[in-house]
């Protein structure tokens, strides 16, 4: 059966909803099994908080310093990459296509014809008679 993309955003939605209930739960039912244990062994309720609040803490700090590190992996791996480029030694190239002294006829003027003979033997003056 076909659904469109509104009907399945909703249903993604409702799963996790029914999971975030289902978490809260979890988590409220392990603080109010703290804060019992607490009061039964005579020790003030609010320290019956202490282990889920640690707990939510050190899932946030564990959270940041993976992130962190995964950040920090990146970086490193492109300072590396960067680093070797730099390092590598360029190959010499040489080019055997490549000709200076031969262009096209609309790219050279007029005096640029015979580019590779002595244009100074064309006159009488240095031909030996």
């Amino acid at each position: 059966m076909h659904q469109d993309q509104e009907e399945r955003a909703l249903q993604r939605g409702a799963r996790a909803a029914v999971l975030w209930k289902k978490l809260c739960l979890i988590i409220f039912g392990l603080d109010h099994r703290c804060v019992v244990w607490a009061q039964r062994h005579n020790l003030p309720v609010w320290s019956g908080h202490i282990p889920i609040i640690s707990l939510v803490i050190a899932s946030v700090v564990i959270c940041a310093i993976g992130g962190f590190l995964l950040i920090s992996a990146v970086f490193i791996c492109w300072a590396a990459a960067l680093v070797f480029g730099f390092l590598r030694t360029p190959v010499q190239v040489e080019i055997t296509n490549w000709d200076d002294h031969r262009k096209s006829s609309y790219e050279r003027f007029s005096w640029e014809a015979d580019r590779h003979k002595n244009t100074y033997d064309k006159h009488s003056w240095h031909q030996d008679d």
